[in-house]
């Protein structure tokens, strides 16, 4: 079993359903969305519950409030002295800003969800009302014009309620619950993205590594070529060109030396910003050279095409979209139809008034009463210009893109599958010739070296022979960091965690 291909599984754990009533979503929106933005949503049931510790929690909390500063918002833990691949994954997954904006977007979609929930319940209001007013009244006579002041209050309660509206509501269900497994399904999708991305840059970094210490073996074997021509040519056994192409030898090893540890301080840094730390991070890594490569699959590209198309999550987020547009066209035909709504209200009464002069004793008074009201109501949009009617032909032409992105999703799910895996057989393939010329070429530069001491080759073919074990060494090292990183893009490219070789 390879290592790149199943590293990912012992990191990336699918959580489980508990069997415990479904809560609301109207309620526990939270609990429709990925439970941690560092472990894989699982629509095993709908919805999952998830058990967090109290460090993820609190880190979730952080995560959320805004009054804290930044250097609290990823102050998860201390970073460990010394990370092999999988803790380099666990970190990435920890940090990295992309799972968590894919975290806090679920969660968005979940409160939206919530919020359209909430329509199927009364609307409770509390109101208030107080006011003074004064006016004048004319009523003609020998009394003149009267000056009415009236003092009123009163408090109540006003209730309305959603009693019928032909599907708009349960459309409304819909469209925002496949928005939310949209969401969800490309929040895993990121979890494998930032997955891939460390992998990808942890063989980079072993395989630039690699090239430094066969660079330092370089230079060595250079400088002891150099030592014995110098050591000839004090005894006159050497010619001064020799010893010149010699030296001009151990400077270029040298030279390219400085430039492999120049390209493996780069792989380290994008490493270290792949995981979500800054480049300078004080953090060893556990490069293993030595590790096995994966080994030839069992199943063909056509068989990982179709596992890929069951579970890549960016192809179920595309479905869940095109179902999510079949639910907006519901929505907008429902607004074609009338909607009934239950009204109440309840109301305490308070009144003083004054009316100067008075017709007759008494010219002022006040009172109290409770007040109450119940009814149906019901509205039909009959004329709108056209706007609901409109709605639909968007929402229909919004499917017919669903439709298509789907389709586009799914060939270009095949045509990742099927360069994925050519590309990692002809790695394999590579790494087997590459192996090969490194042994090839330690037997040649051994026998021109035996051949040199014995007069029957010259310098210029013992440099030559030290350079071509150079190369091979260099192509050996990438060919297999090109295996691992092969393997890695075949994983991601299937979506599928648990392929084995």
């Amino acid at each position: 079993m390879s290592r790149a291909l199943t590293i990912s599984s012992l990191v990336l754990l699918t959580a489980g359903g508990c069997g415990r009533p479904h809560p609301l979503a109207e309620w526990e929106p939270d609990a429709y969305a990925p439970g941690t933005p560092t472990a894989s949503w699982s629509a095993n049931w709908w919805p999952s519950s998830r058990d967090q510790d109290a460090t993820r929690a609190h880190a979730m909390e952080q995560a959320l409030d805004p009054a804290l500063p930044p250097t609290i918002l990823r102050e998860i833990g201390p970073l460990p002295e010394q990370a092999d691949l999988a803790g380099a994954i666990d970190i990435a997954l920890l940090r990295n800003p992309e799972t968590r904006v894919a975290w806090a977007t679920a969660k968005v979609k979940a409160a939206e969800y919530g919020m359209s929930r909430s329509a199927w319940y009364p609307t409770l209001a509390a109101i208030f009302d107080a006011s003074y007013e004064q006016s004048l009244l004319a009523f003609g006579g020998t009394v003149g014009i009267q000056e009415d002041v009236i003092a009123s209050a009163s408090v109540g309660l006003e209730l309305t309620w959603t009693l019928f509206d032909f599907g708009r509501r349960e459309a409304s269900d819909d469209e925002f619950s496949n928005a939310l497994l949209a969401s969800n399904y490309m929040f895993n999708r990121s979890l494998q993205d930032v997955v891939h991305a460390v992998q990808v840059d942890f063989f980079e970094l072993e395989s630039a590594d690699g090239i430094v210490n066969a660079g330092e073996q370089d230079l060595l074997l250079a400088e002891t070529v150099l030592s014995s021509i110098e050591q000839k040519y004090i005894v006159g056994l050497a010619t001064l060109p020799e010893l010149l192409v010699a030296r001009q030898s151990r400077e270029l090893a040298g030279f390219e030396l400085e430039s492999a540890r120049a390209l493996r301080h780069e792989a380290r840094s994008d490493l270290l910003i792949a995981m979500g730390l800054v480049p300078g991070a004080p953090i060893a890594f556990d490069l293993d050279a030595d590790a096995p490569l994966p080994t030839d699959l069992t199943i063909g590209v056509e068989r990982l095409i179709e596992l890929s198309m069951a579970a890549r999550p960016d192809l179920a987020a595309a479905m869940a979209k095109l179902k999510q547009a079949e639910a907006a066209i519901d929505s907008a035909e429902a607004r074609l139809a009338p909607q009934v709504d239950l009204f109440a209200d309840v109301n305490y009464n308070w009144m003083e008034y004054w009316l100067t002069p008075a017709f007759k004793k008494p010219g002022d008074g006040h009172g109290q009463d409770p007040t109450w009201m119940v009814g149906i109501v019901g509205s039909w949009v009959l004329f709108d210009g056209e706007e609901r009617t409109n709605r639909v032909r968007a929402a229909r032409a919004q499917q017919m893109v669903a439709i298509e992105q789907l389709q586009q999703a799914r060939l270009s799910v095949a045509g990742e599958v099927w360069d994925a895996y050519f590309q990692w057989q002809a790695a394999s393939k590579q790494y087997e010739w590459a192996e090969s010329l490194v042994e090839s070429s330690v037997a040649n530069l051994d026998a021109t070296l035996a051949s040199y001491q014995v007069g029957l080759r010259t310098m210029p073919q013992v440099l030559a022979a030290r350079r071509s074990l150079a190369d091979a060494r260099e192509a050996f090292i990438s060919s297999r960091a090109d295996v691992l990183s092969a393997s890695a893009n075949l994983v991601h490219a299937t979506g599928d965690l648990r392929i084995e070789g």
